[in-house]
């Protein structure tokens, strides 16, 4: 199983502990909702076959002690706050929203905990406060973050204190760009650690 699923099962395992202890209470099998933009992929695409065998690692088994509502927007993105409200009426104990349907899901619903696997940068995009509390109902796992650039010159400085780092990463002059476009400018880390960038 890739890091990324694993990541994505174990932030799903914590989020479902207390609900899926809820419902055995009540009698009812609980209820995942998986919201995503790419059409649904038979046999699943790897990061949902990553999901699936982390839900049957910790003894779940879709169909039978635990259901996965998807939706897919099929490429269309106008479909996904409908699809986002599909889901909260169905009043799932969570909802897995793949990067690109993170930010529906979180407009969508307050209450309902949303699992974000491998967000690109969920605290400049506006899907967290921060990393240590990102607050709300959205938990996950950030790929990179322009706040991590600055650590990763850090480490790559204490490890090699004799390469400038401009040469060390192969980029002359480094330009960090979000996913919306925007430029960012390198956060004070880099700058601590001599970097000239």
């Amino acid at each position: 199983m890739g890091r990324i699923g694993l990541a994505v099962v174990l932030a799903v395992g914590f989020a479902c502990t207390p609900l899926v202890a809820n419902a055995q209470q009540r009698g009812r099998v609980p209820r995942i909702g998986y919201l995503f933009l790419s059409p649904l992929a038979d046999p699943p695409s790897a990061e949902r076959a990553a999901f699936l065998d982390g839900l049957k690692e910790l003894g779940y088994v879709p169909g039978q002690n635990i259901f996965i509502e998807y939706r897919s927007a099929d490429w269309n993105r106008e479909r996904l706050p409908k699809l986002a409200a599909e889901l909260a009426e169905l009043n799932v104990d969570v909802i897995v929203a793949v990067p690109g349907a993170a930010e529906i899901a979180r407009r969508t619903t307050k209450t309902i905990p949303i699992v974000v696997p491998a967000a690109n940068d969920p605290i400049e995009s506006g899907l967290v406060a921060s990393l240590a509390r990102p607050g709300g109902n959205i938990t996950g796992t950030a790929i990179s973050t322009i706040d991590q650039a600055g650590k990763r010159l850090q480490l790559l400085r204490k490890r090699f204190p004799r390469c400038p780092l401009s040469r060390c990463s192969g980029v002359p002059r480094m330009k960090l760009l979000h996913s919306n476009g925007r430029r960012h400018k390198p956060r004070p880390a880099s700058w601590a650690c001599g970097s000239n960038l």
